[in-house]
């Protein structure tokens, strides 16, 4: 590791454990560790703490450790990137409860920066950690230093970027094309580069999704009178139908539950304006790029405030597929909606159905460049892996498990287990504290 200009950057919520795989990895390499809170301390700006990195990265590979939520992370990135510094992110996960078990134990005690409580700190930190792009995500829960170390040497040892490994991208560039190339090199090329029909029948759980979008757009239609819950089932019911002939009561009990529960807890209890449902955007990244997408609410809250929600089935477990900067959909498509509505502030929200909790930031004009480099970014870290396949227990769910080669779903059957509702009495989780890129 004695590469000139090359720059690992890891990533997490306080308590991590970033700083000790850094340490471990300055230890026992030729590489020098600098946290952030170095230039933090001298009041730095994003362009000197990015020139100084990469003028230390020149003469000697570093690691550079910071949370990876503050404002100028993205231009700090982006500037190095200009120096001709080839940066990997590295994200260490950790849960909530473990990161606050091990502040717990930190001396001297420090308070958080965010909120009155260090668990308002770490929900700032993961929400805005939901607009990052990595290049890995290490387990730092339950790997041991050393090995969380070794896991993060080996994502810097891949090869850099060149023109063999930029691979074919086929427009327009999508939110969900991005998101299907980051969970699975291999099966972007089959979907869309070589246009291959899915070899299997997609798994009910995509069905059900569908038919819950589908009655979340008719429930929130702009200008809708009041609809009861049994018009609600009726209108999910025919969605369903129409998807598959089939029945498949266990997905449907399932889905039916998440609707009653959506209906009672959020719908009864809204009191935005819809202002339009599955309405098309488009997001300005580059000359000759941008994002286009559907949005699945825009609404004008009781304030006047623009509100952009994206509605997700459920929240995706850790491990289950590679991570997702999931907050990165609404913030692009807030984005792309605050300048036809006028408005200088718009929230980005995502909603987790099953889970009842939402996510929410503030955006202002001063977030579109961080959330235009973090696009960007990722394309670049998409290129970067080509078509490569990316076993793991998503391949389950893969319309071309019979097809791919290095497909870890040994079992085809039974793919309509689907988790159980949660708990009647359990409530909706929302973020109170606005967060501002």
């Amino acid at each position: 590791m004695t590469s000139i200009g090359r720059m690992l950057v890891l990533i997490g919520l306080p308590g991590a454990g970033k700083s000790t795989v850094a340490e471990r990895l300055a230890a026992h390499l030729d590489i020098r560790h600098i946290p952030i809170e170095r230039f933090r301390d001298q009041q730095a700006d994003a362009h000197r703490i990015a020139d100084d990195l990469a003028r230390q990265a020149s003469m000697q590979p570093i690691v550079f450790e910071c949370t990876g939520a503050s404002d100028d992370f993205e231009t700090i990135l982006d500037r190095v990137r200009l120096h001709d510094v080839d940066a990997r992110v590295v994200l260490l996960e950790v849960g909530m409860e473990t990161a606050l078990q091990r502040l717990a134990t930190r001396i001297p005690h420090r308070d958080p920066k965010v909120g009155r409580t260090w668990h308002e700190h770490l929900d700032w930190v993961r929400c805005r950690l939901q607009l990052v792009p990595t290049d890995a995500e290490i387990d730092g829960e339950t790997l041991a230093p050393d090995a969380a170390a070794e896991a993060a040497l080996a994502v810097w040892s891949e090869p850099a970027p060149t023109a063999s490994t930029a691979e074919h991208w086929s427009a327009p560039l999508t939110f969900s094309r991005l998101s299907r190339w980051q969970v699975c090199g291999r099966e972007y090329r089959y979907r869309y580069v070589e246009r291959l029909p899915p070899s299997v029948a997609l798994p009910p759980v995509v069905e059900v999704g569908s038919a819950v979008h589908e009655t979340l757009a008719w429930l929130f239609a702009p200008g809708a009178p009041p609809r009861s819950l049994s018009e609600t089932f009726a209108v999910f019911d025919a969605a369903l139908d129409a998807a598959r002939s089939l029945p498949f009561s266990a997905a449907r009990v399932w889905g039916r539950q998440l609707v009653a529960d959506f209906h009672g807890e959020t719908y009864l209890t809204d009191r935005a304006q819809t202002l339009a449902v599955e309405a098309e955007v488009t997001l300005d990244l580059a000359p000759s790029l941008s994002l286009v997408g559907r949005l699945d609410r825009l609404a004008r809250g009781p304030a006047g405030e623009l509100e952009i929600t994206e509605y997700k089935l459920r929240r995706g477990r850790p491990g289950s597929r590679p991570r997702l900067p999931e907050l990165l959909q609404p913030s692009a498509y807030a984005l792309a909606a605050m300048t036809p509505w006028a408005k200088r502030v718009a929230f980005a929200r995502l909603h987790f159905i099953e889970q009842r909790q939402v996510d929410r930031i503030v955006l202002t004009n001063t977030g579109v460049e961080r959330v235009k480099l973090a696009l960007l970014r990722w394309v670049a870290i998409l290129k970067r892996r080509g078509w490569r396949a990316s076993p793991g227990h998503h391949c389950r769910h893969c319309g071309y498990r019979l097809l791919c080669p290095d497909s870890a779903a040994t079992n085809t059957a039974a793919l309509d287990s689907l988790a159980a509702p949660p708990a009647r009495d359990q409530r909706t989780n929302t973020s109170e504290q606005d967060q501002q890129p």
